[in-house]
């Protein structure tokens, strides 16, 4: 790292100055849990505003060049800068320290703490039966109950703390996790802090869960669902009162809806579905790459993570804008105008692509999109209401095509998703759009 000024000093400066002049007005000034540096005789000192600011700098710097966007939050860097400067202060008579040294002591401190994490989420999918079944996507693995158990057999002993407190919450976690069918254990690299490995594992899982919801039609998908905050079993009371009367409504579920296959990884048996597999798998652990970004991986894994959100609302209105915005996560690369045109010609385009509809079909498919996108954004600005359950396009057809034009999307990128820049794919997607537009006039001729 080029440090272009001598920052140390300006900051050892700035607190001393800050620290010569404090005075209860001055202290009122500041925010009341203001940042400050540890006193080896106990507490906290307040560094002072301009000491604040010089090293606050640093932190975009350090992320940058040490590629720690996605693996040591913005906040902790600073915490760590706060510290380093802390010995700084209260160790200058024993340690010649400069700029440089102080920034490589931040960067030791910060690396010392990064640690890789395995993290294993509960799944609702389906009931399991008892046989095991366990699918490995290189770093994600997803497993029922069954293989659960084993697995976790293996390791209840390894962290045998000796305080009793400790061993009961463990077993605790481990009764609660036991009440589940399935599960997904996401491996991390190394980062700061088990939140952010929680963080990454859980949009991970979502994305396998949500390819599930992909290949599943909407009306026996809707409570496949990941998460910490999962109950293992579904219930829902409605109170009702008529006169003197009270009643009320019941339903329950576990696990997930009834009529999927058994076993559950047959789904995959098919080389559509694992084709399908095989592309999630690469998206997935090209995601968990820490030091990459990928943008191609990554609007195929926010546009289902839309198609998935979608999917699990309550409210029509809500689903319809969900199904569009995965959509427009997948098709747009910052257009700013026509956006319902370009939409409904690049979706229509992919369908004929894979098949999905007939050439004959891709003006009919282009105005439906349309309509869908029209829908959308008289839901947005208020000419539709929020409680509208009847639409021109039923929510059905509008889960389907969005379902299909992800699917051929998908299928469309496979040789590309590790691509660091993704205009190739907007250029692509252009290219498509004009050659299918002359073999639909071709036709109709």
């Amino acid at each position: 790292m080029s440090l272009k000024w001598n920052l140390l000093d300006d900051a050892v400066a700035q607190f001393k100055e800050f620290q010569s002049q404090l005075s209860v007005e001055k202290l009122k000034s500041r925010p009341f849990f203001p940042p400050s540096i540890r006193s080896p005789q106990g507490g906290h000192m307040d560094c002072g505003e301009s000491c604040e600011n010089t090293l606050r700098l640093l932190v975009p710097e350090l992320i940058c060049t040490q590629n720690w966007r996605r693996k040591v939050r913005e906040n902790h860097v600073f915490e760590e800068l706060l510290n380093t400067f802390g010995e700084v202060i209260f160790n200058a008579d024993e340690i010649s320290w400069t700029s440089e040294s102080f920034v490589s002591a931040v960067i030791s401190n910060i690396e010392a703490k990064l640690t890789r994490h395995t993290v294993i989420i509960p799944c609702h999918l389906s009931y399991s039966e008892k046989a095991e079944e366990y699918l490995e996507l290189l770093n994600v693995e997803l497993f029922n109950k069954y293989y659960f158990k084993k697995h976790i057999a293996t390791k209840e002993n390894v962290e045998n703390k000796e305080n009793d407190y400790y061993k009961q919450l463990m077993s605790n976690a481990l009764e609660h996790y036991k009440k589940f069918g399935w599960f997904i254990s996401v491996k991390t690299e190394s980062v700061y802090d088990s939140d952010m490995a929680v963080e990454l594992a859980e949009y991970v899982a979502k994305s396998l869960v949500n390819l599930f919801k992909l290949i599943i039609p909407s009306s026996h998908n809707d409570k496949i669902s990941s998460g910490f905050d999962l109950t293992a079993e579904f219930k829902e009371y409605t109170l009702l009162s008529s006169g003197s009367n009270l009643s009320f409504t019941y339903s329950s579920s576990s696990e997930a809806n009834v009529g999927l296959p058994d076993p559950l990884l047959s789904l995959f048996d098919n080389p559509e579905t694992q084709k399908l597999l095989d592309i999630i798998s690469v998206s997935i652990n090209g995601y968990l790459e820490l030091h990459n970004e990928y943008p191609v991986i990554s609007r195929v894994l926010d546009a289902l993570g839309w198609l998935g959100d979608a999917v699990s609302e309550k409210s029509y209105t809500s689903m319809i804008v969900k199904y569009i915005t995965a959509l427009e996560r997948l098709l747009l690369f910052g257009e700013e105008s026509g956006l319902k045109v370009i939409i409904s010609k690049r979706s229509a385009t992919l369908l004929v692509m894979h098949n999905m509809i007939s050439i004959n079909d891709f003006e009919k498919y282009q105005q439906t999109i349309g309509k869908a996108y029209k829908m959308r954004s008289e839901i947005l600005h208020g000419q539709i209401s929020p409680s509208a359950i009847s639409f021109e396009i039923p929510i059905y057809e509008i889960s389907e095509i969005v379902s299909k034009v992800i699917i051929s999307f998908m299928y469309s990128v496979e040789p590309g998703l590790e691509l660091r820049d993704d205009s190739t794919m907007q250029d692509w997607l252009k290219s498509k759009v004009i050659w299918i537009e002359k073999e639909y006039k071709a036709v109709e001729v």
